[in-house]
C-alpha cells in the first residue's frame, strides 16, 4: 500500500534504484500475498525491467510457517 502511494515522489523512486540490486533476484511479501503482486507490477513499471521483482503468492506467515525466517529484531 505505501509502495504505491509512493511511486509517484521522484525522490523516493531514485532511492528505490540506489539500494535495490540489479545482479540477483527481489522477493517481495504482504501479509495475505495479494499487495505483494500489486506491487511488484507498479515496481516494474516504474523501474523498469532490470529489476527482477519475484512477488512471493503465500501470505507472510504461511511463508514463516513453512520455515522462513521471521523478519525484524
Amino acid at each position: 500500500t505505501e509502495i504505491g502511494k509512493k511511486l509517484d515522489e521522484r525522490e523516493y523512486v531514485e532511492q528505490l534504484r540506489k539500494s535495490l540490486p540489479t545482479d540477483k533476484p527481489i522477493y517481495l511479501h504482504c501479509k495475505a500475498g495479494g499487495r505483494c503482486i500489486i506491487a511488484a507490477k507498479d515496481l516494474k513499471k516504474t523501474l523498469g525491467d532490470k529489476y527482477d521483482l519475484r512477488p512471493l503468492k503465500p501470505g507472510y506467515e504461511e511463508l514463516v510457517d513453512a520455515g522462513f525466517e521471521k523478519a525484524g529484531p
